[in-house]
Protein backbone atom coordinates (compact mmCIF):
# COMPACT_ATOMS: atom_id res chain seq x y z
CA UNK A 1 0.00 0.00 0.00
CA UNK A 2 3.06 2.35 0.74
CA UNK A 3 4.55 1.86 -2.24
CA UNK A 4 1.18 2.81 -4.07
CA UNK A 5 1.10 5.90 -2.31
CA UNK A 6 4.91 6.51 -3.13
CA UNK A 7 3.54 5.95 -6.66
CA UNK A 8 0.78 8.52 -6.99
CA UNK A 9 2.29 11.11 -4.77
CA UNK A 10 5.32 10.74 -7.72
CA UNK A 11 3.04 10.58 -10.26
CA UNK A 12 1.28 13.64 -9.12
CA UNK A 13 4.28 16.03 -9.04
CA UNK A 14 5.06 14.81 -12.29
CA UNK A 15 1.29 16.18 -13.92
CA UNK A 16 1.92 19.22 -12.01
CA UNK A 17 5.05 19.93 -13.14
CA UNK A 18 4.12 19.18 -16.91
CA UNK A 19 1.27 21.57 -16.38
CA UNK A 20 3.67 24.77 -14.81
CA UNK A 21 5.84 24.48 -17.97
CA UNK A 22 3.40 23.91 -20.72
CA UNK A 23 3.21 27.46 -23.13
CA UNK A 24 1.36 30.02 -22.17
CA UNK A 25 -1.25 29.68 -25.40
CA UNK A 26 -1.61 25.68 -24.97
CA UNK A 27 -4.87 26.39 -22.54
CA UNK A 28 -4.32 29.04 -20.17
CA UNK A 29 -4.66 31.81 -22.33
CA UNK A 30 -7.49 33.77 -21.90
CA UNK A 31 -9.29 35.51 -24.70
CA UNK A 32 -7.81 38.50 -26.19
CA UNK A 33 -9.78 40.76 -28.10
CA UNK A 34 -8.57 42.72 -31.27
CA UNK A 35 -10.20 45.46 -32.80
CA UNK A 36 -8.97 46.88 -36.68
CA UNK A 37 -10.55 50.11 -37.62
CA UNK A 38 -9.99 50.18 -41.07
CA UNK A 39 -11.28 51.34 -44.70
CA UNK A 40 -13.85 49.67 -46.64
CA UNK A 41 -11.43 48.89 -49.22
CA UNK A 42 -9.66 47.01 -46.81
CA UNK A 43 -12.06 44.42 -45.42
CA UNK A 44 -11.94 42.09 -48.06
CA UNK A 45 -8.47 41.25 -47.61
CA UNK A 46 -9.18 41.08 -43.95
CA UNK A 47 -11.44 38.53 -43.88
CA UNK A 48 -9.28 36.64 -46.08
CA UNK A 49 -6.20 36.96 -43.63
CA UNK A 50 -8.39 35.92 -40.75
CA UNK A 51 -9.91 32.95 -42.35
CA UNK A 52 -6.24 31.67 -42.95
CA UNK A 53 -5.29 32.15 -39.40
CA UNK A 54 -8.29 30.51 -38.04
CA UNK A 55 -7.57 27.81 -40.59
CA UNK A 56 -3.97 27.56 -39.50
CA UNK A 57 -3.98 27.80 -36.03
CA UNK A 58 -7.29 26.39 -34.87
CA UNK A 59 -7.15 26.35 -31.35
CA UNK A 60 -5.72 30.07 -30.60
CA UNK A 61 -8.17 30.79 -33.06
CA UNK A 62 -10.49 30.37 -30.43
CA UNK A 63 -9.30 32.25 -27.96
CA UNK A 64 -9.15 35.47 -30.21
CA UNK A 65 -12.11 37.67 -30.73
CA UNK A 66 -11.05 39.74 -33.87
CA UNK A 67 -13.55 42.82 -34.16
CA UNK A 68 -13.59 44.59 -37.91
CA UNK A 69 -14.77 48.15 -38.24
CA UNK A 70 -14.75 49.54 -41.49
CA UNK A 71 -15.26 52.91 -42.23
CA UNK A 72 -15.20 55.66 -45.09
CA UNK A 73 -13.24 58.24 -45.30
CA UNK A 74 -15.99 60.51 -46.34
CA UNK A 75 -19.22 59.28 -44.45
CA UNK A 76 -20.46 59.52 -40.81
CA UNK A 77 -19.18 56.38 -39.26
CA UNK A 78 -20.70 55.24 -36.01
CA UNK A 79 -18.20 55.02 -32.50
CA UNK A 80 -16.89 51.43 -32.31
CA UNK A 81 -17.25 49.93 -29.00
CA UNK A 82 -13.50 49.72 -28.01
CA UNK A 83 -13.76 48.98 -24.52
CA UNK A 84 -12.34 45.74 -23.48
CA UNK A 85 -9.91 45.48 -26.81
CA UNK A 86 -6.71 44.38 -25.87
CA UNK A 87 -5.03 45.88 -29.23
CA UNK A 88 -6.69 48.15 -31.08
CA UNK A 89 -5.15 48.40 -35.03
CA UNK A 90 -6.35 51.66 -36.56
CA UNK A 91 -5.33 52.67 -40.07
CA UNK A 92 -7.41 56.08 -39.59
CA UNK A 93 -8.78 58.51 -42.34
CA UNK A 94 -11.82 59.74 -40.97
CA UNK A 95 -10.95 62.91 -39.39
CA UNK A 96 -14.13 63.45 -37.45
CA UNK A 97 -14.53 59.61 -36.13
CA UNK A 98 -11.00 60.11 -34.57
CA UNK A 99 -11.88 63.25 -32.61
CA UNK A 100 -14.92 61.33 -31.34
CA UNK A 101 -13.15 58.03 -30.14
CA UNK A 102 -10.27 60.38 -28.31
CA UNK A 103 -11.98 59.77 -24.86
CA UNK A 104 -12.17 55.92 -25.61
CA UNK A 105 -9.02 55.68 -27.08
CA UNK A 106 -7.45 57.35 -23.80
CA UNK A 107 -8.87 54.88 -21.47
CA UNK A 108 -8.16 51.97 -23.45
CA UNK A 109 -4.06 53.43 -23.44
CA UNK A 110 -5.22 53.79 -19.42
CA UNK A 111 -6.27 50.17 -18.97
CA UNK A 112 -3.34 48.98 -20.73
CA UNK A 113 -4.69 48.42 -23.98
CA UNK A 114 -2.15 48.61 -27.03
CA UNK A 115 -2.99 51.13 -29.67
CA UNK A 116 -1.89 51.40 -33.24
CA UNK A 117 -1.70 53.54 -35.87
CA UNK A 118 -0.63 53.70 -39.15
CA UNK A 119 -0.55 55.90 -41.39
CA UNK A 120 -3.68 58.99 -41.34
CA UNK A 121 -3.55 62.39 -40.04
CA UNK A 122 0.34 63.28 -37.88
CA UNK A 123 -2.33 65.31 -35.62
CA UNK A 124 -3.12 62.29 -33.92
CA UNK A 125 -0.29 61.09 -32.90
CA UNK A 126 0.91 64.19 -31.74
CA UNK A 127 -1.52 64.09 -29.50
CA UNK A 128 -0.55 60.93 -28.18
CA UNK A 129 -3.71 58.86 -29.63
CA UNK A 130 -1.48 55.72 -30.09
CA UNK A 131 0.96 54.71 -27.13
CA UNK A 132 3.11 52.00 -29.67
CA UNK A 133 5.41 53.47 -31.79
CA UNK A 134 5.74 52.03 -35.51
CA UNK A 135 8.77 52.72 -35.23
CA UNK A 136 10.25 50.57 -33.29
CA UNK A 137 7.87 47.75 -34.96
CA UNK A 138 8.80 48.24 -38.78
CA UNK A 139 7.20 45.08 -39.13
CA UNK A 140 3.68 46.07 -38.56
CA UNK A 141 3.65 48.47 -41.12
CA UNK A 142 5.28 45.95 -43.64
CA UNK A 143 2.69 43.83 -43.04
CA UNK A 144 0.06 46.56 -43.86
CA UNK A 145 2.10 48.16 -46.56
CA UNK A 146 2.63 44.89 -48.51
CA UNK A 147 -1.24 43.82 -47.48
CA UNK A 148 -2.45 40.24 -49.08
CA UNK A 149 -4.08 37.57 -47.13
CA UNK A 150 -1.18 35.80 -46.05
CA UNK A 151 0.26 39.61 -44.49
CA UNK A 152 -3.09 39.61 -42.39
CA UNK A 153 -2.68 36.40 -41.24
CA UNK A 154 1.16 37.12 -39.77
CA UNK A 155 0.67 40.51 -38.49
CA UNK A 156 -2.89 39.11 -36.58
CA UNK A 157 0.19 36.50 -35.25
CA UNK A 158 2.84 39.02 -34.42
CA UNK A 159 0.51 40.95 -32.58
CA UNK A 160 -0.45 38.33 -30.42
CA UNK A 161 3.02 37.23 -29.86
CA UNK A 162 4.10 40.60 -29.33
CA UNK A 163 1.67 42.32 -26.87
CA UNK A 164 -0.39 39.42 -25.83
CA UNK A 165 2.00 36.86 -24.25
CA UNK A 166 1.69 34.21 -26.82
CA UNK A 167 4.09 31.72 -27.23
CA UNK A 168 5.08 28.67 -28.76
CA UNK A 169 4.79 30.30 -32.19
CA UNK A 170 7.03 32.49 -34.05
CA UNK A 171 5.33 34.85 -36.55
CA UNK A 172 6.92 34.49 -40.03
CA UNK A 173 8.19 37.72 -41.51
CA UNK A 174 6.23 39.79 -43.97
CA UNK A 175 5.72 38.62 -48.15
CA UNK A 176 7.09 41.50 -49.64
CA UNK A 177 4.98 42.21 -53.00
CA UNK A 178 4.77 44.52 -56.02
CA UNK A 179 3.65 47.57 -55.09
CA UNK A 180 3.82 49.44 -58.62
CA UNK A 181 4.07 48.14 -62.12
CA UNK A 182 2.25 46.74 -65.04
CA UNK A 183 -0.46 44.29 -64.55
CA UNK A 184 -2.38 41.58 -66.35
CA UNK A 185 -4.34 38.47 -64.89
CA UNK A 186 -2.81 35.77 -67.18
CA UNK A 187 0.61 36.85 -66.18
CA UNK A 188 2.37 34.22 -64.14
CA UNK A 189 4.02 34.75 -60.75
CA UNK A 190 3.06 38.23 -59.39
CA UNK A 191 1.45 39.06 -62.22
CA UNK A 192 3.55 42.41 -62.39
CA UNK A 193 6.00 43.37 -64.49
CA UNK A 194 8.68 46.52 -63.78
CA UNK A 195 9.07 47.54 -67.03
CA UNK A 196 7.12 48.01 -70.24
CA UNK A 197 9.91 46.17 -72.39
CA UNK A 198 9.38 42.52 -69.79
CA UNK A 199 5.73 43.36 -69.99
CA UNK A 200 5.31 43.75 -73.87
CA UNK A 201 7.80 40.82 -74.50
CA UNK A 202 5.66 38.53 -72.40
CA UNK A 203 2.55 39.77 -74.25
CA UNK A 204 4.33 39.02 -77.42
CA UNK A 205 5.10 35.25 -76.51
CA UNK A 206 1.65 34.68 -74.83
CA UNK A 207 0.04 35.33 -78.16
CA UNK A 208 -2.12 38.57 -77.15
CA UNK A 209 0.17 40.71 -79.36
CA UNK A 210 -2.36 41.96 -82.01
CA UNK A 211 -1.38 44.21 -84.88
CA UNK A 212 -4.13 46.78 -82.87
CA UNK A 213 -3.91 50.29 -81.20
CA UNK A 214 -2.66 49.91 -77.31
CA UNK A 215 -4.51 51.19 -74.76
CA UNK A 216 -3.46 52.52 -71.17
CA UNK A 217 -5.32 51.47 -68.23
CA UNK A 218 -4.43 53.67 -65.21
CA UNK A 219 -5.67 51.87 -62.03
CA UNK A 220 -4.68 51.74 -58.44
CA UNK A 221 -2.87 48.52 -57.16
CA UNK A 222 -5.91 46.90 -55.87
CA UNK A 223 -4.24 43.63 -56.78
CA UNK A 224 -2.83 43.62 -53.18
CA UNK A 225 -6.13 43.96 -51.33
CA UNK A 226 -7.47 40.65 -54.17
CA UNK A 227 -10.04 43.48 -54.95
CA UNK A 228 -9.34 43.87 -58.97
CA UNK A 229 -12.38 42.50 -60.05
CA UNK A 230 -13.02 45.59 -62.38
CA UNK A 231 -9.55 46.00 -63.75
CA UNK A 232 -9.62 42.87 -65.08
CA UNK A 233 -13.00 42.72 -66.11
CA UNK A 234 -11.81 46.04 -68.11
CA UNK A 235 -8.70 44.25 -69.28
CA UNK A 236 -10.41 41.27 -71.35
CA UNK A 237 -13.27 43.65 -72.62
CA UNK A 238 -10.54 45.86 -74.59
CA UNK A 239 -8.53 42.55 -75.15
CA UNK A 240 -12.04 41.13 -76.27
CA UNK A 241 -12.84 43.84 -79.03
CA UNK A 242 -8.89 43.36 -80.56
CA UNK A 243 -7.21 45.97 -78.49
CA UNK A 244 -3.59 45.65 -76.86
CA UNK A 245 -3.85 46.59 -73.05
CA UNK A 246 -0.67 47.96 -70.92
CA UNK A 247 -2.61 48.35 -67.44
CA UNK A 248 -0.32 49.94 -64.88
CA UNK A 249 -0.71 50.27 -61.30
CA UNK A 250 0.55 52.41 -58.19
CA UNK A 251 0.37 56.23 -57.58
CA UNK A 252 0.20 58.75 -58.25
CA UNK A 253 -0.97 58.75 -61.75
CA UNK A 254 0.74 61.32 -63.41
CA UNK A 255 4.03 59.55 -62.35
CA UNK A 256 2.74 56.32 -63.38
CA UNK A 257 2.15 57.72 -66.90
CA UNK A 258 5.55 58.67 -67.33
CA UNK A 259 7.14 55.84 -66.35
CA UNK A 260 5.48 53.45 -67.93
CA UNK A 261 3.22 54.73 -71.09
CA UNK A 262 6.11 57.35 -72.10
CA UNK A 263 9.50 56.19 -73.58
CA UNK A 264 11.64 59.40 -73.65
CA UNK A 265 8.53 61.96 -73.48
CA UNK A 266 6.92 60.08 -76.66
CA UNK A 267 3.75 57.94 -75.26
CA UNK A 268 3.81 54.15 -76.19
CA UNK A 269 -0.26 53.76 -76.06
CA UNK A 270 -2.69 55.51 -78.32
CA UNK A 271 -5.35 56.21 -76.08
CA UNK A 272 -5.56 55.62 -72.14
CA UNK A 273 -8.59 54.77 -69.87
CA UNK A 274 -8.04 56.36 -66.25
CA UNK A 275 -9.53 54.64 -63.21
CA UNK A 276 -7.90 57.01 -60.79
CA UNK A 277 -9.84 59.27 -58.48
CA UNK A 278 -8.09 63.29 -59.85
CA UNK A 279 -4.81 64.02 -60.89
CA UNK A 280 -2.94 66.93 -59.72
CA UNK A 281 -4.14 69.54 -62.05
CA UNK A 282 -1.19 70.95 -63.22
CA UNK A 283 0.88 68.69 -63.48
CA UNK A 284 -2.10 66.47 -65.50
CA UNK A 285 -2.95 69.49 -67.93
CA UNK A 286 0.78 69.95 -68.72
CA UNK A 287 1.39 66.39 -69.06
CA UNK A 288 -1.76 65.61 -71.35
CA UNK A 289 -1.08 68.50 -73.43
CA UNK A 290 2.48 67.41 -74.24
CA UNK A 291 1.72 63.90 -75.10
CA UNK A 292 -1.50 64.82 -77.34
CA UNK A 293 -3.42 61.67 -76.19
CA UNK A 294 -6.83 61.52 -75.12
CA UNK A 295 -7.46 59.96 -71.43
CA UNK A 296 -11.03 58.81 -70.87
CA UNK A 297 -12.15 58.32 -67.21
CA UNK A 298 -13.68 55.41 -65.71
CA UNK A 299 -15.68 55.93 -62.89
CA UNK A 300 -15.70 53.55 -59.56
CA UNK A 301 -18.67 54.78 -57.39
CA UNK A 302 -18.54 54.61 -53.23
CA UNK A 303 -21.79 53.24 -53.26
CA UNK A 304 -23.86 50.13 -54.19
CA UNK A 305 -24.32 49.45 -57.80
CA UNK A 306 -28.25 49.03 -57.10
CA UNK A 307 -28.31 52.51 -55.17
CA UNK A 308 -27.08 54.34 -58.23
CA UNK A 309 -29.24 52.45 -60.82
CA UNK A 310 -32.59 53.01 -58.81
CA UNK A 311 -31.87 56.60 -57.89
CA UNK A 312 -32.80 58.63 -60.56
CA UNK A 313 -29.82 61.21 -60.43
CA UNK A 314 -27.88 58.81 -60.88
CA UNK A 315 -24.60 59.83 -59.49
CA UNK A 316 -24.55 61.37 -56.25
CA UNK A 317 -23.74 64.69 -55.28
CA UNK A 318 -21.13 64.44 -53.07
CA UNK A 319 -19.12 62.05 -55.36
CA UNK A 320 -19.75 64.25 -58.59
CA UNK A 321 -16.62 66.26 -57.26
CA UNK A 322 -13.86 63.93 -56.83
CA UNK A 323 -15.49 61.42 -59.63
CA UNK A 324 -16.51 63.67 -62.42
CA UNK A 325 -15.40 67.81 -61.81
CA UNK A 326 -11.50 67.51 -60.72
CA UNK A 327 -10.83 64.60 -63.36
CA UNK A 328 -12.31 67.16 -65.73
CA UNK A 329 -10.35 70.00 -64.73
CA UNK A 330 -7.06 67.36 -64.82
CA UNK A 331 -8.20 67.22 -68.71
CA UNK A 332 -9.97 63.63 -68.57
CA UNK A 333 -12.72 63.22 -70.89
CA UNK A 334 -16.26 61.22 -71.49
CA UNK A 335 -16.55 59.79 -67.56
CA UNK A 336 -18.01 56.58 -67.65
CA UNK A 337 -19.48 54.64 -64.72
CA UNK A 338 -17.80 51.03 -64.74
CA UNK A 339 -18.48 49.58 -61.32
CA UNK A 340 -19.65 50.12 -57.69
CA UNK A 341 -19.99 48.02 -54.46
CA UNK A 342 -21.05 44.95 -53.24
CA UNK A 343 -21.10 45.02 -49.33
CA UNK A 344 -22.13 41.40 -47.86
CA UNK A 345 -21.23 39.94 -44.29
CA UNK A 346 -19.20 36.86 -44.39
CA UNK A 347 -20.45 34.48 -41.70
CA UNK A 348 -16.75 32.71 -41.36
CA UNK A 349 -15.10 35.65 -39.91
CA UNK A 350 -17.69 38.07 -38.95
CA UNK A 351 -16.78 40.72 -41.11
CA UNK A 352 -18.91 43.08 -42.39
CA UNK A 353 -17.02 42.57 -46.38
CA UNK A 354 -17.06 45.78 -49.58
CA UNK A 355 -15.65 44.47 -52.55
CA UNK A 356 -15.56 46.74 -56.05
CA UNK A 357 -17.87 44.83 -58.90
CA UNK A 358 -17.75 45.44 -62.30
CA UNK A 359 -21.14 46.96 -64.53
CA UNK A 360 -20.37 44.42 -67.25
CA UNK A 361 -22.47 46.76 -69.60
CA UNK A 362 -21.02 50.05 -69.05
CA UNK A 363 -17.29 48.53 -69.36
CA UNK A 364 -18.83 47.54 -72.88
CA UNK A 365 -19.80 51.01 -73.51
CA UNK A 366 -16.51 52.28 -72.54
CA UNK A 367 -14.53 49.73 -74.55
CA UNK A 368 -16.41 51.09 -77.30
CA UNK A 369 -15.62 54.37 -76.81
CA UNK A 370 -12.15 53.63 -76.73
CA UNK A 371 -11.89 51.65 -79.49
CA UNK A 372 -13.09 54.23 -82.11
CA UNK A 373 -11.12 57.23 -80.16
CA UNK A 374 -7.81 55.14 -80.64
Amino acid sequence: MTRWRRFLLVLLNVCIITILMLPANAGALTTKKMAFLILETSTKVMAEGILRFKEEYPALAKKVDIMVCPCMAVENVAEPDLSDSDIIFLHPKNYKLMLDMENDLKMARARGAKVIGIGGYDVFRVKGYYNVDINDYPQIDAYWHYSGSENVKRLIVYLLTEFCGVSGITPDPPVETPLEGIYHPDAPGSKVFETLESYLKWYKISGRLKDAPRVGLLAYNTLKANDNMVEDAIIRQLEKQGLNVVCTIGHPADEKFQKYLLKNGSPQVDIVVSLMFSHPKEKSVKLLAGTNIPVIRAVLLYNKIEEWEENPQGIEAFQLASRIFLPELSGLIEPVVVGGQRIFFDEKTGVKVTERVPVNERIEKLVKRTKLGS
